[in-house]
C-alpha cells in the first residue's frame, strides 16, 4: 500500500504478521482521507517481535523480522502502526509479544510514533462458517469476552513516550460478547482474522483512540471521514 498527495506527506507504515495485515483495512480510510503515504510490511507467520515463534510453515520470521525493522529504520515513518498481543483460541492466555519492547526502543529512537494495536480474539471454529450454518444470531457463534481476551490490555505493559497503546475490543466485542456478525456485518473470515469489510468500519474507532498521533502530523475530519462503524 502506497499511496499520498507527495513526498513531503507523512508516511505511515504498518508490519507485522497477518493480524497486522489486517490494520491495513483500518488504516487505509484513514491514509487516503488525508493524502498521506503508506507501506505495509506484512508476512503471514511472523509477529513482529524477536522473541516470538515462529508459526508452523511459516518462512524464516527471523531474517525477515531484521530486514523490516532495518527498512523501518531507514524510512523513518512518521507513524508505525503494528500488533502489541496476541491471543489465544477460546482461552485468556492473551500475552503481550515477547521481546517486542527492543523493537520499539530502536523504533522510537529512529523518530517514528508507534501506535500499538491489541489483538482480536481467536476462535476454536471457522466464525464465518458458522455463520452460514446456524445463522448470524446463533449463540454458538459468539463468545464471552472473558473466554478469549485478558482482563487487562498486555500492551499496556509497553506504554512509554512515542508509544500509543489502541484497544478496539468494545467495537470488538461490545457488551462484552464477541459475536460473529455486528450491525449486518461479518466480522470474522475464518477463526481468527477480521473481514476486510468490518475492519474498515474500525477506521473511526482507531481515530478516537490514537487522535493525539494523528494530530501530531496534520489529521484533521474530513467530509469523507463517513465509516459508520456499525453498532
Amino acid at each position: 500500500m502506497q499511496r499520498g498527495s507527495g513526498p513531503d506527506a507523512p508516511l505511515v507504515a504498518i508490519v507485522g504478521d497477518s493480524h497486522a495485515g489486517q490494520l491495513t483495512g483500518i488504516v487505509r480510510p484513514i491514509v487516503e482521507s488525508q493524502g498521506w503515504n503508506a507501506v505495509s510490511l506484512v508476512r503471514g507467520g511472523c509477529p513482529f517481535a524477536p522473541d516470538e515463534p515462529e508459526v508452523p510453515g511459516a518462512l524464516d520470521c527471523t531474517a525477515w523480522r531484521a530486514a523490516a525493522l532495518a527498512r523501518l529504520v531507514r524510512l523513518q515513518p512518521d507513524i508505525v502502526f503494528m500488533m502489541g498481543s496476541r491471543s489465544t483460541a477460546e482461552t485468556p492466555d492473551e500475552a503481550a509479544l515477547a521481546g517486542l519492547d527492543a523493537y520499539l526502543d530502536v523504533l522510537v529512537d529512529a523518530g517514528s510514533q508507534i501506535v500499538l494495536v491489541r489483538d482480536n480474539p481467536r476462535f476454536g471454529i471457522d466464525m464465518f462458517e458458522c455463520v452460514e450454518r446456524h445463522g448470524a444470531g446463533s449463540p454458538l457463534c459468539e463468545r464471552d469476552l472473558t473466554q478469549v481476551l485478558a482482563a487487562q490490555d498486555p500492551t499496556l505493559s509497553s506504554r512509554r513516550s512515542g508509544v500509543t497503546p489502541v484497544d478496539l475490543t468494545e467495537w470488538i466485542c461490545p457488551d462484552g460478547m464477541c459475536p460473529a456478525v455486528i450491525g449486518g456485518v461479518v466480522v470474522y473470515l475464518d477463526d481468527n482474522h477480521l473481514t476486510w469489510s468490518y475492519a474498515r468500519t474500525l477506521a473511526p474507532a482507531l481515530v478516537q483512540r490514537s487522535r493525539a498521533v494523528l494530530e501530531r502530523f496534520g489529521y484533521v475530519d474530513t467530509a469523507q471521514d463517513s465509516w459508520a462503524a456499525p453498532s
